[in-house]
Order: C-alpha cells, then structure tokens, then sequence
C-alpha cells in the first residue's frame, strides 16, 4: 500500500470577511463551536485535513398542535400531552427535541438531547437513519406541540413523527 499524506492545519486563514464574528466549523466530520474569527484566522482545538467554517445556524421545526375529529367533535382547544414521540430520521446526527405551548418563547424551552453523542473518539459523526423513540419531556396544555431543533453544523432530515398524544376533555 502507498502512503497518502493529508495536509493537516490547525490554523485557518482567509476568514477576514467574518472578522469578529463566531463561527462554527466541521473539522474532519466533528462539530467544533465557540470559535471566535480574530486577524482573520481561527484555531482549531487539534490539527484537521477536511474543515468548513461558516456561521452558527439554528434550524426549528415546530410542526401544527395535533388535532381530530373524533365522534364527540374536534380535539381543538381541549388540554393535551404527549407521551412516546418518534422520528423517522435520515442520515442524521445532533438534534434536541422539547415540547411546549406554540406562543413560548424558544429560547426559555428545555430541549433534550435526542442524539449527541457526537463526541465520537477519533474519528467523524456517523449520521443515524430509522425511528428514534423519546419520552415526552412533559408539558399538557390546549395548544402544546414539539419542537425539534438542529444547532450543530451537521446533517439532520426528518421524514416522520409519529406522536402518541392524549387528548383531556
């Protein structure tokens, strides 16, 4: 076998248009945050051969409150809660999930994990494709949803939720 030599760089240059700014890179598959554009150049925490940098982004997907029609009427304006939530996810990695009233403000909601164990040792984030099950973290009220939020700069595709909600009356 040949041996191939990757050039590995912990320093990265060419960032002056983002000076100042806080950034997010993928170095070599791994997510790396808090870095801080300064002289143009960022450091990298350990030397990488594959790095993209760019600014932090965070996607929410807050789908519409559940709601039937049942023989007694709509389930609309009747207290809710949900217990087991499952999504069906492609080549996916990171992501949190919390449940709360659609009026709550984003950033006051307590999102658990659903898959962060992007820490993988020595090597890059391997993307996760079927169902992930979770347990609601709480919450009941007439107009409670889910949020699925992705703040890492890593895939995530959500092709389902399946949510086993129970309606008050």
């Amino acid at each position: 076998p040949t041996d191939m030599w990757a050039l590995m760089a912990e320093t990265l240059t060419g960032l002056s248009h983002l000076e100042g700014k806080e950034v997010v890179a993928l170095s070599d598959g791994k997510p790396v945050q808090g870095l801080v554009v300064s002289e143009g150049a960022v450091t990298l925490p350990e030397p990488a051969s594959l790095v993209h940098v760019g600014l932090p982004f965070t996607g929410i997907l807050a789908p519409m409150p559940f709601d039937f029609d049942t023989q007694s009427g709509t389930t609309q304006g009747h207290p809710r809660s949900f217990g087991q939530i499952g999504l069906r996810l492609l080549e996916s990695a990171g992501g949190r999930v919390a449940v709360g009233d659609v009026h709550d403000n984003r950033d006051d909601l307590l999102f658990d994990d659903l898959m962060y164990d992007v820490d993988v040792y020595g090597g890059p984030v391997q993307p996760f494709t079927g169902v992930k099950t979770i347990s609601s973290p709480g919450g009941a009220g007439d107009e409670l949803t889910m949020f699925i939020k992705q703040d890492l700069p890593l895939p995530f595709h959500v092709l389902a939720i399946v949510a086993d909600v129970d309606f008050g009356r």
